[in-house]
């Protein structure tokens, strides 16, 4: 490969033998007009993901194996791989989802090129189960709809699509050492963190097409697996406020997050409803005094509350809505 790449494809694997050769096969599927390099990150597998990344390593000469001397629960590998990353555009994709699309890149490069106003792009996301077969009713609600994702979406807790359809510019090559560690030192999960520090430099545009497919696991390593029946709701509110910490050192001024503070303080009441424990009563009371805004927050909760009811009448004729369509 002569020079550097128009599209650098950053792959995320940790103990995903079972899945990692279809993720690599859907990404050496792509029909490109350019030259496109991957680069994988084993986080410290403990099962065969390793020796199947080295095979296709051998196979094809554009790819790149970096390891991890450690377990770092993604982040550190996910850092040296986007710091290996020559390419003008990043596109990522984790070991165990895949790409449905063989014009996948080429689409969203294309789009990139001719729309120099967008930071990046997604596509539409298949969800999938363990054995790769479409789940029925299954969907989260927290992607954004909208054509136009913006920074005041990602700070409403939304995300324009899910990372495996995300081809974004690489902001990282030029970044200065302010905007570089207020980046580094958010402490916020993966996905929301870069929506939002994307969106400090642009919109995000989301594509029509179903580009991807994200397979939803409740066993193993993936992270619905590790977190389901726990209360993250000061998780979530932690991680919330560090990005917007982020977002304001970058951008130098106030940006409100109060409609996903009191999401989340929503959330929290929830957990307590359904499991009425003195843990989760104790959450929810920390969480509602770090939210603030009292009366705002608690008529919130109530009319979420008794709305309830409705919403799953209306989402079960299919008429729930998240972030409609807009031009």
């Amino acid at each position: 490969m002569n020079g550097a790449p128009l599209v650098s494809v950053c792959v995320i694997v940790y103990n995903q033998a079972q899945y990692v050769r279809q993720a690599l096969d859907s990404v050496f599927a792509q029909q490109t007009s350019f030259e496109y390099e991957v680069v994988v990150g084993d986080d410290c597998s403990t099962d065969a993901t390793g020796s199947i990344v080295a095979e296709y390593a051998e196979r094809y000469g554009s790819l790149r194996l970096i390891t991890s001397g450690a377990n770092t629960e993604c982040k550190g590998i996910i850092e040296a791989v986007r710091a290996a990353a020559r390419g003008e555009y990043l596109a990522w994709l984790e070991g165990d989802d895949f790409w449905l699309d063989s014009r996948k890149l080429e689409k969203q490069a294309e789009f990139l090129r001719a729309h120099p106003e967008y930071i990046g792009c997604t596509g539409e996301v298949c969800f999938v189960d363990e054995a790769g077969a479409p789940t029925v009713g299954f969907s989260f609600k927290r992607y954004s709809k909208r054509r136009r994702f913006t920074l005041e979406d990602a700070a409403d807790g939304y995300l324009p699509g899910q990372t495996s359809s995300l081809m974004y510019r690489n902001v990282f090559r030029e970044l200065d050492d302010n905007t570089t560690a207020a980046f580094r030192e958010c402490d916020s999960i993966g996905d929301m963190k870069i929506a939002q520090f994307l969106t400090l430099f642009g919109d995000i545009y989301r594509l029509p097409e179903k580009l991807s497919a994200y397979r939803y696991l409740t066993t193993g390593e993936s992270f619905s697996a590790r977190t389901k029946g726990v209360n993250l709701s000061e998780a979530y509110l932690h991680w919330a406020l560090e990005r917007k910490r982020m977002a304001e050192t970058v951008l130098g001024r106030n940006v409100s997050f109060y409609k996903t503070l009191r999401d989340i303080c929503y959330h929290a009441w929830v957990e307590y409803l359904q499991h009425p424990n003195s843990d989760n009563l104790r959450v929810l009371r920390r969480v509602r005094k770090r939210v603030g805004r009292p009366l705002a927050t608690g008529a919130y909760i109530a009319w979420r509350t008794l709305g309830y009811p409705f919403r799953r009448v209306a989402g079960a004729f299919g008429r729930t809505t998240v972030r409609e369509e807009n031009a």
